[in-house]
């Protein structure tokens, strides 16, 4: 079996897989490419939920912002971080029965793993 140095010796150097040089601004980062980088977190809409109309109105807004932006100098990456989140979302009911339902429902998943997603795009 190798010893620890020499399989320490075989390890790549974090530089080889992270391609930041600095930081150009505060939003900014330098690649080794030459290129630049921003990273912007995002907010989104729950598709699950949302109406077939606004979900409709949605895609093509994005469509016309894809369209708008092309350029084979630019690309778009997403990235999706999911993380175990003990919050509960708060919220305001305008009736006994939805601030009945919400408390039931808290109190089942207060037991419950739930996570979160951060989505961003750089």
């Amino acid at each position: 079996m190798p010893s620890l140095a020499t399989l320490r010796s075989r390890e790549l150097d974090p530089q080889t897989f992270i391609p930041y040089v600095r930081h150009v601004d505060r939003s900014t980062l330098a690649l080794d490419s030459r290129a630049l980088m921003v990273m912007i977190a995002l907010e989104g809409v729950s598709f699950e939920t949302a109406d077939v109309l606004d979900l409709n109105a949605l895609h093509r807004d994005l469509n016309t912002l894809y369209r708008n932006i092309a350029d084979e100098r630019l690309a778009a990456w997403t990235h999706l971080i999911r993380r175990r989140d003990t919050s509960y979302p708060e919220g305001t009911f305008t009736t006994p029965f939805s601030k009945a339902l919400n408390d039931k429902y808290r109190a089942r998943m207060v037991d419950e793993d739930l996570f979160r997603n951060d989505l961003y795009l750089a």
